[in-house]
């Protein structure tokens, strides 16, 4: 291929992107190739002329006839790994560390919110609304066990297990309605959210998640130590900075906010340092930079340079 049309190394075979059909003359027989012309820049690039491509076979230039936009029907090949092993193997690394970064990402945010839910109430919407300080707290722990079990849920639906987890959500909504109806009148809207809170722990830490370590072929308490833990703990020296300077935050929302990304920052702090392992922190520090770098635009780069 010439220099300035296409990039190098980009010719394959694909059902996206421009494709073409070279016509070669080759021992008194006519050949279709089918290839995708991208630019530099991974766009198609149209209107290619039999000028712009050279095709060899056998070291050999054959010569291009003409290029068309491909309309005959092709062949693609699909393999399939069925190492049962491997496979296992796969889905419990993922299983556990999709599981250990939801609950790394829900666990300092809810819980510094359930830990300053007093003076943010009182900031947001004044003292007169104490009451809901209960319900924010314990709906930011519903918040805490339904992302921390999303994964599992999420394991069991691409395993086939969706029948388990649609009944298992549909059982913890008529149980959550029932509770709210019965719990309402004695507790107020404190015991809605009790309601909402004991069918879905229920749910997810009696049904979807034990199931989901049954699939992936993982004892519970293994998955409890290697996904759940790490990310538990780094929460006791986060509240225990809370705990010890709620008292000094100002009742404003930009005190409370600041204090709420101070505590959030020593739980990542400890978690990175502390709460995985090297190899752990490594893979996410790497996969932090290189979503970073594909954040930051680039600058073109002239044809020239």
């Amino acid at each position: 291929m010439k220099n300035q049309r296409l990039a190098a190394g980009v010719v394959l075979v694909s059902l996206a992107g421009f494709a073409a059909t070279a016509h070669l003359a080759a021992q008194a027989q006519q050949r279709a190739l089918y290839v995708t012309a991208l630019d530099k820049s991974g766009n198609p690039v149209p209107d290619l002329q039999p000028s712009d491509l050279i095709v060899k076979e056998d070291d050999t230039t054959r010569e291009i006839l003409k290029i068309a936009r491909a309309s005959e029907p092709m062949q693609v090949v699909i393999m399939v790994d069925n190492s049962a092993a491997e496979r296992t193997e796969r889905l419990q690394t993922i299983f556990v560390q999709a599981t250990r970064l939801s609950l790394g990402t829900v666990i300092p945010l809810a819980g510094s919110i359930i830990l300053m839910a007093g003076p943010l109430v009182r900031a947001w919407v004044g003292p007169d609304f104490a009451a809901s300080v209960l319900v924010l707290r314990l709906l930011s722990l519903v918040v805490i066990v339904r992302v921390g079990s999303a994964t599992a849920s999420t394991v069991l639906k691409g395993a086939g297990e969706h029948r388990l987890v649609a009944f298992t959500n549909i059982g913890a909504a008529l149980i959550n309605l029932a509770l709210g109806i019965a719990l309402v009148r004695p507790m107020g809207l404190p015991g809605v959210a009790v309601a909402t809170l004991i069918p879905v722990g229920a749910a997810s830490m009696l049904v979807l998640f034990p199931a989901a370590c049954r699939r992936v072929q993982m004892p519970l308490f293994s998955a409890l130590r290697e996904a759940v833990w790490p990310a538990l703990w780094p929460a006791a020296v986060m509240s225990a900075y809370v705990l010890a300077t709620r008292d000094l935050v100002p009742v404003s929302l930009f005190a409370i906010g600041v204090q709420l990304l101070v505590a959030c920052g020593i739980y990542a702090l400890v978690f990175v340092a502390l709460g995985i392992s090297a190899a752990q922190r490594h893979l996410y520090l790497s996969n932090v930079a290189a979503l970073i770098r594909q954040r930051v635009p680039r600058r073109p780069v002239s044809e020239g340079a």
